[in-house]
């Protein structure tokens, strides 16, 4: 049978030589979904885990804004196994961390997982400290009481009994402890947070960080201030001993060094949470009967500018150091009622807070009404001015009797606080957190424990020089009425080479936007500078020998040179008129040790501290130390850099902190 040439041939073969390649592509695919098929599953659970904790979390907050705690626990335990069960999925994934884009994704993911662990462990040992506060003990019928997790969210401190309010100061000064152990773990938290890449993550996941920036840091700074707040109060609320209390009302649209004049003071006793009645005197009641039997000789600049010839209650907050002018208030206080043959009341604890604080408190408490008057967070100042001032003579009120109106407005304002319910108790700390931070409240004890306390947290309004650069400007208002309001300050340091030196400059820009009326006039300031010990200096530029009416010609000022509380002080007197703007300007040289160790360091830390009840400045940085820093922080702006300059713009709320690294 004839056949082709081909039939048979080694032609055909080639077909299994065709199929290889095939078999080869299907191995490949085979080979791919076997390797990824761990990464589809796993990875596909942990990303559903994620989600479901997610979902749990908001629940969480849910139940916690309405201190459901048990639904809030159970919530927690389910986000805390479905975050175990993600962590566990990525933990099989681990092979796959050395790829390159993919391996970033899953560290990224395992690290986020972990700050959610940590975080929902510090939760947890809230609970506790919520199972200790809500859970007191009624020593008067022996039986316990629950009073969060059974009692609705609109309960207040009022609706306690004295037996359960000292049960609950106990109760909060054993559990400090518990909230410091989550502190710990929320440190922890942070640190996991912290590993996490910023940029090229997977969109989800990248939306996940930014959720967990926006809330981790708040929840580790709420803790820092709870702690803190928590140690002091029980003392401060009289518990385990009464504490005799003196209120010092600071008026810092008049400002002092110590953080406003001394309008009114009061006294009255706290124990167990619950105060005693307020008594309120005039300043000038107090020094009042005993002019010219008082002579202690006043600093020269009360002499010179406000034409006292003896030192009183009402100006001895001169020091800007809290501390230190508490104790002359309180000496002032003792020695001029005894003078006049009065028994002052005893003090353990001094409170001070200006018109600032107040508005805030009003802002949670809503409007108090006293006398026929309405006073609201925003109409503060001038409401209370004019009836200390003008109001109270319409009235037929005594002037000795004019202030007795701020006993009754902070009774009001107490009985409001003890009725809020316990849902709105964050705002009230909120609102004394910031009264401290940016220094319209101040507390000083009697006992250095508490004491050392106040003053680690810079609650106490000390001023903290040290070894590094430092700058504080003080004003003092000399007799310029209530017009420290109206005034606006602008701040710039600067710094700049000058051979083997660095000259330093402060320039101090007031802007008076008031008027003259019944409680504003010209800014009569005499300025203080406290800079590092051994500053020398250079000169002075915009200040006067005194205002325009007692120096027409506008002559120039002189310098005060003097040391104290660990610095080198600079102080001069200028005048402000209603619509004028003027610089007041220092220039120094930085002490040769400085600017030794600024040379032969790496680094460079500045601290601009805040008067005690100044109202908020701009502060401007513009510093040069010929050569390059390699960062800042706070960084600057994109269109500072690229020179050896740093400039930053910000405000002095607070203190601030600055650092470059060269």
């Amino acid at each position: 049978m004839p056949h082709s040439p081909d039939f048979l041939s080694p032609q055909d073969r080639p077909i299994k030589k065709q199929i290889r390649p095939v078999l080869y592509l299907v191995l490949a695919v085979l080979a791919v979904i076997i390797l990824l098929t761990p990464l589809f599953v796993f990875g596909s659970r942990a990303y559903i885990s994620l989600r479901a904790t997610q979902t749990e979390l908001n629940k969480i907050e849910q139940s916690f804004s309405s201190l459901d705690i048990d639904s809030a626990n159970e919530s927690l335990q389910t986000a805390k196994q479905k975050l175990l069960e993600s962590q566990t999925s990525l933990q099989i994934l681990t092979p796959y961390y050395i790829v390159p884009y993919l391996g970033k994704q899953l560290r990224a993911t395992r690290a986020l997982v972990e700050t959610g662990i940590a975080t929902i462990e510090a939760i947890e040992v809230t609970f506790d400290f919520a199972k200790e506060i809500f859970g007191v003990i009624d020593a008067s019928t022996g039986a316990q009481a629950i009073l969060s997790l059974g009692l609705p969210p609109q309960a207040t401190l009022a609706a306690l009994t004295p037996i359960e309010r000292q049960a609950l100061l106990a109760k909060i000064t054993q559990s400090v402890e518990i909230l410091e152990r989550a502190r710990e773990r929320l440190q922890i938290a942070m640190d996991h947070f912290n590993s996490i890449p910023r940029d090229g993550l997977f969109a989800p996941l990248a939306n996940g960080v930014d959720k967990i920036a926006q809330k981790l840091p708040k929840l580790v700074t709420d803790f820092d201030h709870l702690i803190p707040l928590l140690k002091i109060f029980p003392a401060l609320a009289g518990y385990p001993e009464e504490s005799d209390l003196l209120i010092i009302f600071l008026n810092n649209s008049e400002l002092r060094p110590g953080g406003g004049f001394i309008g009114a003071l009061g006294t009255t006793k706290v124990k167990d949470a619950e105060v005693g009645d307020l008594e309120t005197i005039d300043s000038y009641a107090i020094d009042g009967p005993v002019e010219g039997r008082w002579n202690i000789v006043p600093p020269a600049p009360i002499v010179n500018y406000l034409g006292m010839s003896s030192w009183y209650l009402r100006d001895a907050n001169w020091s800007p150091d809290f501390a230190v002018s508490t104790e002359q208030v309180l000496k002032f206080y003792k020695e001029e009622l005894e003078l006049v043959g009065k028994t002052p009341k005893p003090i353990n604890t001094v409170i001070a807070f200006t018109p600032s604080f107040a508005s805030e408190i009003l802002r949670v408490t809503g409007p108090i009404e006293v006398a026929d008057q309405i006073f609201t967070s925003e109409n503060l100042f001038d409401a209370l001015e004019y009836k200390v001032e003008v109001g109270y003579k319409g009235e037929g009120i005594p002037t000795e009797q004019r202030k007795e109106i701020l006993a009754v407005l902070v009774e009001n304002v107490v009985l409001k606080l003890v009725t809020l319910p316990i849902q709105d108790w964050e705002k009230v700390l909120d609102a004394v957190a910031l009264g401290f931070k940016q220094k319209q409240l101040m507390v000083w004890s009697k006992e250095t424990e508490l004491q050392n306390l106040l003053d680690k947290q810079n609650w106490s309004g000390r001023v903290v020089t040290g070894t590094e650069d430092f700058v504080m400007a003080v004003d003092a208002n000399m007799a310029a009425l209530k017009s420290d309001i109206e005034v606006s300050r602008s701040i710039t340091y600067r710094i700049v080479p000058e051979g083997d030196n660095l000259l330093a400059s402060v320039a101090i820009t007031y802007r008076h936007d008031g008027h003259f009326d019944w409680k504003t006039t010209r800014l009569r300031t005499y300025t203080r500078l406290y800079v590092p010990l051994g500053s020398e200096f250079v000169g002075v530029t915009g200040a006067l020998k005194d205002d325009k009416i007692k120096n027409p010609a506008r002559e120039l000022g002189t310098i005060d040179i003097s040391s104290e509380l660990g610095a080198t002080v600079f102080g001069t007197f200028t005048s402000i008129e209603p619509g004028e703007e003027r610089t007041l300007t220092f220039t120094y040289r930085l002490p040769k040790d400085l600017v030794e160790h600024i040379k032969s360091s790496d680094e460079y830390d500045l601290k601009f501290q805040k008067q005690l009840g100044a109202f908020t400045h701009n502060l401007t940085l513009e510093l040069n130390f010929g050569k390059n820093f390699k960062e800042a922080m706070p960084a600057e702006e994109t269109r500072e850099l690229g020179d050896m300059w740093y400039r930053t713009h910000t405000n002095l709320a607070e203190d601030k902190e600055f650092l470059l690294r060269f």
